[in-house]
């Protein structure tokens, strides 16, 4: 008597190849920071050191370091960027609305404590076309707080943003 094999269950091309990169820049950003911190150095050297690595794991073409001075009046200093003209960190400090970024999407991310995701600014519907940053061509963006672990307070804000489609940012990216 042949025993009866069942076929081998085929497993599916990964739909994101860019996940494993993102992994591992990601992976290597939190391995530095956990380094420096460990290390007994401050958290504004920790998180500069590790944010080239989180920029280029999410695909960024526009990318900004703040960190938070004060919620209450929310102020904010911008320790790095990249792909991002003067007036766009300017507005991304102040929170005023100009084109091509979102500030709304940073204050969201304070205030919820939470990571914020627009897959495509296009398909975001009323609220995103109230946000100057979302109008015209379409973005993706990923905006997130970065919290003390013991007192959930927001030490500082990573905004990343850049096109939609299969470099674009997903709910699937939100738990990094």
């Amino acid at each position: 008597a042949s025993a009866i094999v069942p076929p081998m269950a085929s497993i599916p091309p990964d739909p994101r190849p860019q996940d494993a990169l993102r992994s591992r820049e990601l992976l290597s950003a939190l391995s530095q920071a956990l380094q420096i911190l460990g290390s007994a150095r401050d958290e504004t050297e920790a998180l500069s050191a590790s944010f080239g690595h989180a920029a280029r794991a999410f695909s960024a073409e526009k990318a900004l370091l703040l960190r938070v001075r004060s919620l209450a009046p929310l102020e904010f200093e911008a320790l790095h960027s990249e792909g991002l003209e003067a007036e766009q960190v300017e507005a991304l400090v102040t929170g005023a609305p100009i084109e091509g970024v979102s500030p709304t999407q940073i204050k969201k991310a304070i205030q919820a404590r939470q990571v914020q995701v627009v897959e495509n600014s296009q398909l975001e519907g009323h609220s995103a076309s109230l946000t100057a940053s979302l109008k015209g061509r379409p973005h993706s963006v990923l905006c997130a707080p970065v919290l003390d672990p013991w007192t959930k307070t927001v030490l500082a804000v990573l905004y990343f943003q850049t096109r939609p489609g299969p470099q674009g940012y997903a709910q699937a990216d939100a738990p990094f």
